[in-house]
């Protein structure tokens, strides 16, 4: 709460010089609000009891970041960070343009919103793609909300919360002026209903987690597969009995959110689902942009039948999850995708595989649950892109739930034994 209100603090503190003609504060007075607030940070982690076993890897997931932050905008001389420079600027010019002479040539979502938060705080590059850093740092914390309901152990716990905030590629999408840290945010929040959802039986937390995503959505239309997977999820669980069977309760549950899907598609397509708009035939549905160098369209082919989709779904959904392949690799950029997303996708898949081929029981449910939720939204993600640049950016606004299918896969990890799905 502290850190919480010192945050507020400090954009009360732009909002009153941006209302007194201060538009853009120096880079020193924005370094300095960051560094109260980092000291705020720390003194909390220190102080809560909830957070004292995985305050290490949160904190040092944090440093990390704002490292990150400040190589990107005073280290591009020495290296440009991967997905940073021609969007990231882009973005931000857009949005500051939006906000401060009232019109742009390039509107959505991401660059409105931001657009609004500047008429708020002002203009300050620095501080405002920090306050985007700190969305992804939320990712983090709910990560480690949803894994105290999952698991028992604190030593796995600590384990999986190092991954997934010392994971470069994640940092580095969190740390840059792009829509990804938001995205993520509310994806980690929504997840984190969706179990609370499984472990409870709390319909509102289901309800929550519908809302979360489209609110997730309303930034990117893709992670509305998460929603598809609730549903899909609602219509083969029956949380009285705590086992995977499609029962009466679960069809008329299913099919009330999905006819809230279907209204909110009917109503909002254009703000929640801007990247299906004119999917008219099958053939609208894939991807097939092969320009750039980046672009691997050539190997997943295309939609134009259902035959085609039956053969090349499997194709998008490797390519989607594991690219770049050391084939694909132009410099270190690539190498450290590989290396640090595409292994980590590699790992979480190949776990849950491993760990349901083993037999085991105890997490067998929740394994299955998050598998059909993976899928689900994969399978949108996959047929929506075709080159390495944007696979590695949309796969990682679902790291928390593949963070969470590791997690629950590994020899060892005992579950909560107030957890309903035991």
């Amino acid at each position: 709460m502290i850190a919480v209100l010192t945050l507020i603090s400090e954009c009360l503190i732009l909002a009153f010089f941006n209302t007194a003609g201060v538009n853009e504060v120096s880079d020193s007075f924005a370094t300095v609000l960051i560094i109260v607030f980092s000291v705020a940070y720390l003194f909390e982690l220190g102080k809560n009891e909830r957070l004292k076993n995985i305050s290490v890897p949160l904190f040092l997931g944090y440093l990390f970041r704002l490292f990150l932050l400040f190589f990107d905008l005073y280290g591009q001389n020495i290296y440009h960070l991967p997905n940073s420079g021609a969007d990231s600027s882009m973005f931000y010019r857009t949005a500051s343009e939006l906000a401060t002479i009232g019109k742009t040539n390039r509107n959505e979502e991401f660059t409105i919103f931001m657009s609004m938060v500047f008429k708020f705080i002002g203009t300050s590059r620095l501080f405002s793609q920090f306050l985007l850093m700190l969305c992804s740092v939320v990712a983090m914390h709910m990560a480690g909300m949803i894994l105290d309901e999952l698991i028992e152990d604190d030593i796995a716990k600590n384990k999986s919360m190092y991954i997934l905030c010392l994971l470069p590629n994640f940092a580095i999408l969190s740390s840059i002026f792009l829509r990804e840290s938001i995205v993520t945010m509310f994806v980690s929040i929504s997840l984190y209903c969706f179990v609370r959802w499984f472990t409870q039986k709390n319909e509102m937390f289901f309800a929550a987690a519908f809302i979360f995503v489209f609110l997730g959505a309303w930034f990117h239309s893709g992670v509305v597969g998460l929603a598809v997977g609730y549903i899909a999820v609602r219509l083969l669980y029956d949380s009285r009995e705590e086992k995977l069977k499609i029962s009466v309760k679960s069809i008329l549950l299913a099919v009330v959110f999905l006819f809230v899907f279907i209204f909110l598609f009917n109503n909002y397509s254009d703000t929640l689902f801007g990247k299906m708009q004119g999917v008219e035939s099958l053939g609208d549905v894939a991807n097939t942009n092969d320009e750039g160098d980046s672009s691997y369209a050539a190997y997943v082919g295309n939609s134009n039948n259902p035959l085609n989709m039956v053969i090349f779904t499997i194709p998008r959904i490797v390519y989607f999850l594991f690219s770049p392949f050391p084939w694909q690799w132009r410099g270190l950029s690539d190498i450290i995708a590989f290396c640090f997303s595409s292994m980590f996708y590699l790992l979480a898949i190949t776990s849950a595989i491993q760990y349901l081929k083993s037999g085991e029981t105890t997490n067998k449910r929740i394994t299955v649950v998050l598998l059909i939720l993976a899928m689900c939204t994969v399978f949108v993600f996959a047929w929506g892109t075709s080159n390495t640049g944007t696979a590695t950016r949309h796969r990682d606004k679902m790291v928390v739930l593949y963070l969470i299918l590791y997690s629950v896969t590994q020899k060892g990890m005992r579950t909560s034994e107030c957890a309903g799905f035991i």
